[in-house]
């Protein structure tokens, strides 16, 4: 238990976060173009999931290059150790 404990303890919060986010958002684009394309009648459908999915892509792709311009230090230097969450120190 312990083990698990290090294991989770190591990983940064804000990462986790993102992976989440991450995780989300693509199987979210995958549900709409998935019934876009299987449901749809003709070749509309099938270039507006296209056209979601190109789209979809780019955002994903303009955030994490915008995360990986914010300079976090400054941020967590303003909020005290543990104290967001009440984290005892070890």
């Amino acid at each position: 238990m312990e083990a698990i404990y290090n294991l989770f303890s190591s990983i940064p919060f804000a990462l986790a976060l993102l992976g989440l986010g991450f995780l989300f958002f693509i199987v979210q684009v995958f549900f709409i173009t998935y019934h876009l394309i299987r449901f749809g009648i003709g070749s509309k459908p099938k270039i507006i999931a296209l056209i979601f999915f190109s789209g979809s892509w780019l955002l994903f792709v303009t955030l994490v290059i915008m995360w990986l311009r914010v300079d976090l230090s400054m941020i967590f230097d303003l909020i005290p150790k543990g104290q967001l969450f009440n984290i005892p120190s070890a």
